[in-house]
């Protein structure tokens, strides 16, 4: 993209959504470079302070706390104080976070950081989202435009946070998070000064809630989607625990650039299959779709750790994104479409949902690092594979209940 060229402004001024929406945008994308750095951790710990891993798994699961704890409270704020000064709050807390990493190099005084770093990433990231979407229009189609263009944003944040530690590793990881200090750091500093205090617009209803609840699944099928997401959840979590170590010992010519070129990888194919993918499998029940995305999950991961060189390698990263685009796409559709049922009650589903996939982020580092402690970063894929297939067993059975349900309610209706 080409910054100098007068188009840009032009095309941003002349856009239906307002200049504080797509100043949210750009500081979402600065704020999720800074973030990603948390996927390497297990690797500064292990490497560079020399804790044991499973130390590391540990330190990490308190990442997932912090984030936990940062999505359920987004919600408790918002309606407490302004949403200028609640992003400031928790841009400022993110950046202080990773400047302690400078000068933090013992055991509690960590642990309390990485909590403080996930606290203030995910109260950011849910306290962002919603004031977006408070300041756009009624219409669906403007919201749905906006996530887009957020999904977009944590995209390109992610692959330029693989870029700078390709570039700055090798100068080591003090130059790694005084960037990511400055990523945050001067993007607050922007919407401080730049963002003007708006009246939010009311929440609209979900979008085609007729439709929504003419598909709505039970209760019990709801369980059973949370539960596809939790396990998922624990194989992804890998990611941010022994992920990293594993690939760097796997294949050593690579070392650390192996993790940051998956990674690209993964964005690259999640940004330009998730659509296609979706449509091609819209008419296939979206509970089987879940389980598969699961079973493909865990056996990309496998395949990964069966590679003898680095190409094939590669192949898993595609294997495990596409269970990655059918596993969260199929479950937070399944939330939404059951929130329906909830717009008369203070229940949201897609904080069970957070709340699911927190949950796995908090149990999956620890359980990941102790099964690669105890017996070998092979055993942790193979039970990575293990998980996916009780995805899919649970999505096959989730799936044959909702037709079997259907074809008793049209029965009913005939009658």
């Amino acid at each position: 993209m080409d910054l100098q060229n007068p188009s840009l402004e032009r095309t941003i001024a002349q856009s239906s959504l307002p200049q504080s929406i797509w100043l949210r945008i750009v500081v979402n994308g600065f704020q999720v470079t800074a973030s990603s750095l948390a996927l390497f951790l297990s690797y500064y710990f292990v490497k560079e302070l020399h804790f044991s891993l499973l130390m590391a798994g540990k330190l990490i699961s308190l990442y997932g706390l912090g984030a936990l704890i940062g999505g359920l409270s987004g919600p408790y704020l918002s309606p407490r104080y302004s949403a200028r000064t609640l992003s400031l709050f928790t841009l400022g807390l993110g950046a202080l976070a990773l400047l302690n990493f400078l000068y933090l190099f013992s055991l509690l005084p960590l642990a309390f950081n990485v909590l403080l770093l996930g606290f203030s990433t995910y109260l950011f990231k849910t306290l962002n989202t919603d004031q977006i979407l408070k300041q756009c229009n009624n219409a669906s189609t403007e919201k749905s435009k906006v996530l887009r263009l957020l999904y977009l944003s944590s995209n390109l944040g992610i692959g330029l946070a693989m870029l700078l530690v390709s570039l700055f590793y090798a100068n080591g990881f003090e130059h790694l998070f005084a960037l990511a200090f400055a990523f945050v750091a001067v993007p607050s500093l922007c919407l401080c000064w730049c963002e003007k205090k708006s009246t939010a617009a009311a929440p609209s209803e979900l979008e085609d809630s007729s439709l929504v609840k003419r598909n709505s699944p039970s209760k019990f099928l709801l369980g059973i989607n949370l539960a596809i997401l939790f396990l998922g959840g624990l194989i992804f979590s890998q990611l941010g625990s022994t992920y990293a170590l594993y690939l760097s010992e796997k294949f050593p010519d690579f070392g650390i650039h192996a993790m940051s070129i998956l990674t690209v990888m993964n964005l690259l194919l999640i940004f330009f299959m998730r659509m296609p993918l979706l449509g091609s499998f819209h008419r296939i029940n979206a509970h089987l779709l879940a389980g598969i995305g699961g079973l493909i999950l865990g056996l990309g991961f496998l395949w990964v750790s069966l590679s003898s060189v680095f190409s094939l390698a590669m192949l898993g990263c595609a294997i495990y994104s596409i269970g990655e685009i059918l596993l969260v796409s199929m479950t937070q559709w399944i939330c939404r479409s059951y929130e329906a049922q909830f717009q008369k009650k203070k229940t949201s589903l897609l904080t069970a949902f957070q709340f699911t996939l927190f949950l796995s982020w908090i149990i999956g580092p620890t359980l990941g690092t102790e099964i690669y402690h105890f017996y070998g970063g092979d055993a942790l894929w193979w039970a990575a594979a293990f998980i996916g297939g009780l995805c899919f067993a649970l999505g096959s059975f989730a799936a044959y209940y909702s037709m079997r349900v259907e074809r008793v309610s049209k029965k009913l209706c005939a009658s």
